[in-house]
């Protein structure tokens, strides 16, 4: 869970701007499943993996997922 929390912290960073500065997620919550940032803002893991959201696009773009281990359908 360590490495997923940070790659979503390396792409939310993506995202910060002037006038927004994204915290940094420290910890998943198993009960609530969800990631937990700084101040307190939570991230759904149903929020995460959405396709408007885009963090697992960033993962493809970013070559940051071992497709030699996917298996070929």
């Amino acid at each position: 869970m360590e490495k997923l929390i940070e790659l979503l912290n390396k792409y939310l960073k993506t995202k910060d701007t002037e006038i927004h500065r994204t915290p940094k997620v420290y910890a998943f919550e198993e009960a609530t499943k969800s990631f937990i940032a700084e101040n307190g803002i939570s991230y759904r893991q149903e929020r995460v993996i959405s396709k408007r959201f885009e963090f697992i696009k960033w993962l493809v773009n970013e070559d940051k997922i071992d497709t030699n281990k996917l298996e070929k359908i």
